[in-house]
């Protein structure tokens, strides 16, 4: 369920009907539900996944594979377990999955 809310000053107009302690209970916690006006603050670390023990955590950003050599890697894997295979006429696709 949405709700189109249009907050000014210090009450809230509220689009769709809301039973009553809903509305006190938005108009009592408003700072709460205030629309954000910037970022949030950064943190020396956002997130962290203990590994090991006593060791702190690898702080380093996610590296995605080029998908170029992910498609190569994929299509070898695949020749290699005779899922897909190259053709012999020159009219086909280079490679074409076989029928079961």
């Amino acid at each position: 369920m949405f709700i189109l809310m249009n907050m000014e000053g210090n009450n809230v107009e509220l689009k769709e009907e809301l039973p009553a302690d809903m509305s006190k209970l938005l108009n009592e916690f408003q700072q709460v539900f205030t629309e954000p006006t910037g970022l949030p603050p950064q943190q020396n670390r956002d997130h962290g996944i203990p590994l090991r023990p006593n060791h702190s955590s690898v702080n380093m950003h996610p590296q995605w594979a080029n998908q170029a050599c992910y498609k190569e890697k994929m299509s070898m894997d695949l020749k290699g377990s005779k899922i897909i295979y190259t053709t012999k006429t020159s009219f086909d696709d280079a490679t074409c999955p076989l029928s079961s």
